[in-house]
């Protein structure tokens, strides 16, 4: 792989120490309209040739045309490379002209793929879920099943997987458990008709169709891993992502070694409640921006986001005598980081323009404020 040039600016805001409260203002509300974004994921590697591609392209094509009228839905491919073949649209006609058109490739970048489907996703108001089709295990990318896992979790994105043949099995039905979806093994590839068909029903029936009745939750924290209560019930490990339930005032508990972070939260119908949980010592905000744009940030092994995707912002650069403006990169803002030394690693993820992986990491301290980083030079 070539050395591009990756500038990675990390910016630790000097403002004095923030501390969550107890009750108030801990979770964000995000509406959810009752539009859902299906990010189709499908495999093109060799051994794809012939029948089970074939046979893929008309299963795929049916899901499409099982869409309600106002869903939407992009196409991403994948072999060594991924490509996103369709944008996010209505039109069935188009997306499934699309499909039509897919040939076969080389490797299986499988999780690569799934990471680009969630970033497309992450820009989208309503629900989101990725359907992925694979034949066989990952093969080179960048990204892991646990990095998919917490990402996946955090954005609230729900993930129904159809494996063909001889798979990780176990590695991607846990992926898709987590997220309420549900992971689909198949012996032949004649069967995925109608295994498409059940998948596109069972997420309708049981969460598409309820969007504005029910609520949900993403509650994330930092270190993840961490036990969640619920009105004093164990709902499971931190990052959680709870779906179709009840609109009520509930108590959420996060317990972390040194003390136990709680908050009261009001669950509104239509909405999805995402709580961020830090630990009781938290510090000062960490600004972060990337050149490419868009790529995805891991703290310590935790997703925290995305870099913004936007123009360069124009600063007023401050002083007595001069109104100097100065070039900014859009960041991104990452809410109470605890002291102390972090790694921080920026993956972008591949596009079919560029065709290219990136990955970083850095060892950020409680004293750093401004860290310039060029891998193409090896120096900081």
């Amino acid at each position: 792989m070539n050395n591009p040039v990756i500038k990675v600016i990390i910016l630790l805001s000097i403002y004095l120490p923030q501390y969550l409260s107890a009750i108030e203002n801990c979770a964000q509300q995000i509406v959810q309209p009752a539009v859902n974004h299906f990010s189709i994921v499908i495999d093109r590697s060799g051994s794809m040739r012939g029948k089970p591609l074939g046979d893929t392209k008309k299963a795929v094509n049916h899901l499409i045309g099982e869409l309600k009228s106002n869903d939407r839905a992009n196409i991403i491919t994948f072999e060594s490379r991924v490509s996103q073949m369709h944008v996010f649209s209505k039109n069935k006609s188009s997306l499934q002209s699309a499909v039509n058109s897919i040939s076969v490739g080389g490797a299986t970048a499988l999780y690569d793929a799934i990471a680009k489907a969630a970033s497309s996703l992450r820009r989208e108001s309503g629900a989101k879920i990725i359907v992925f089709l694979t034949d066989g295990n990952d093969t080179g990318s960048k990204f892991s099943i646990n990095d998919l896992k917490s990402m996946n979790l955090s954005e609230g994105i729900f993930i129904y997987g159809i494996g063909l043949g001889n798979v990780n099995k176990t590695s991607l039905n846990n992926l898709a458990k987590a997220t309420s979806g549900t992971y689909y093994p198949v012996s032949s590839s004649n069967d995925l008709f109608n295994i498409y068909d059940r998948v596109i029903n069972a997420y309708y029936k049981n969460y598409g169709q309820n969007l504005s009745k029910t609520t949900a939750m993403t509650i994330r924290s930092l270190p993840s891993q961490r036990n969640v209560t619920i009105n004093g019930k164990y709902k499971g490990k931190t990052p959680l992502k709870l779906d179709g339930l009840t609109p009520a005032q509930a108590t959420i508990e996060v317990q972390f070694n040194r003390a136990n972070w709680e908050c009261s939260v009001d669950l509104k119908a239509g909405y999805r409640a995402v709580i961020d949980a830090r630990e009781s010592d938290l510090g000062r905000d960490l600004f972060i921006s990337s050149q490419p744009l868009g790529a995805s940030v891991f703290i310590d092994g935790n997703y925290v986001g995305e870099t913004p995707i936007g123009k360069m912002v124009k600063q007023k650069k401050k002083g007595f005598f001069s109104q100097n403006k100065k070039d900014q990169l859009p960041q991104l803002r990452i809410p109470l980081v605890p002291k102390g030394t972090h790694t921080v690693r920026v993956v972008a993820v591949p596009d079919m323009e560029m065709g290219l992986e990136y990955e970083f990491s850095y060892q950020v301290k409680n004293q750093d404020r401004f860290v310039n980083v060029d891998i193409f030079n090896n120096r900081h």
